[in-house]
C-alpha cells in the first residue's frame, strides 16, 4: 500500500478537479493521518506537503471585474423598477458579501457610523465565530441603502419578495440588457468537460459572493 497510495494521490492532483474529487482526497487524507498517527502502521503519507483546496481546481474562478460591476450600477433601469431593486441586491452582495437570505432582514439599525453590522455565524456557532461582522460600506453602497430603504427607520432597506427561481431568471435578463454576455469557460461536473457560455448564463446570487470573496482575498 506504501508503493500504490503515493502514485494514486499523484494521478489525481495532476488531472483538473470538481469539488467532489476535492471532497474525497481530503476525506482520504483525513484516513490516511489517522493511520500514520494513531494505528503506526505506516510512517509514509503520500499527503506530506501537499495542499488540497481551491486551487486545485484547474479552470479560473467566474467573478466580476470593477467595470461590470460599475456597468450594472451606472445602467438606467428607471422603467423596470423590479430590475432596478434586484440589480441594488446583486450589485450590494458584490460589494459586502451579504447572503441573500439576510438582505431582506436589514434595516437602519444594522448601520452604524458607516459600517453595516450583520450577522456572520449562525445561532449554534456562535461560541465559536464571532456573532456581528462589521463592514465599511463604500460610496456605491451607501448610495443604493439611501435609495432603497424605507420611510420608516424600522423599515427593511430592501424589499425581497420574489422566489429564488424568479430571482437568478431577472439576474440573467439584467446581465443581457446590461451588455454583459462575454464569453466564459465552464466546466460540466458529470462530464469534466470545458465549453464556452456567456456571463449572463452564470449570473446568481453566488456569482455576486464570490465576487465579493477573490476580492477581498486576491
Amino acid at each position: 500500500i506504501d508503493t500504490i497510495m503515493p502514485r494514486l494521490v499523484k494521478s489525481k492532483l495532476c488531472k483538473p478537479h470538481g469539488q467532489g474529487d476535492i471532497t474525497m482526497l481530503s476525506k482520504l487524507r483525513t484516513i490516511w493521518n489517522w493511520i500514520c498517527k494513531e494505528k503506526h502502521e505506516t510512517d509514509t503519507s503520500p499527503f506530506y506537503e501537499v495542499r488540497i483546496g481551491k486551487h486545485t481546481i484547474l479552470e479560473k474562478q467566474i467573478i466580476l471585474n470593477d467595470n461590470e460591476i460599475s456597468t450594472l450600477l451606472n445602467f438606467d433601469f428607471s422603467d423596470k423598477p423590479a430590475y432596478a431593486s434586484l440589480r441594488d441586491i446583486f450589485v450590494f452582495q458584490c460589494k459586502t458579501g451579504v447572503r441573500l437570505r439576510d438582505i431582506g432582514s436589514l434595516t437602519n439599525e444594522n448601520i452604524t457610523h458607516g459600517n453595516l453590522l450583520t450577522y456572520k455565524a449562525k445561532p449554534a456557532q456562535e461560541e465559536i465565530y464571532p456573532a456581528i461582522e462589521s463592514i465599511v460600506l463604500d460610496e456605491s453602497c451607501v448610495e443604493i441603502i439611501r435609495r432603497n430603504r424605507g420611510k420608516r427607520y424600522s423599515d427593511p432597506i430592501f424589499e425581497y419578495c420574489c422566489s429564488y427561481l424568479s430571482h437568478q431568471a431577472i439576474l440573467k435578463s439584467i446581465f443581457c440588457c446590461c451588455g454583459l454576455v462575454r464569453g466564459v469557460q465552464v466546466r460540466v461536473p458529470r462530464t469534466k468537460r470545458f465549453h464556452w457560455v456567456s456571463l449572463c448564463d452564470c449570473a446568481c446570487t453566488e456569482l455576486a459572493l464570490r465576487t465579493h470573496y477573490y476580492t477581498t482575498h486576491p
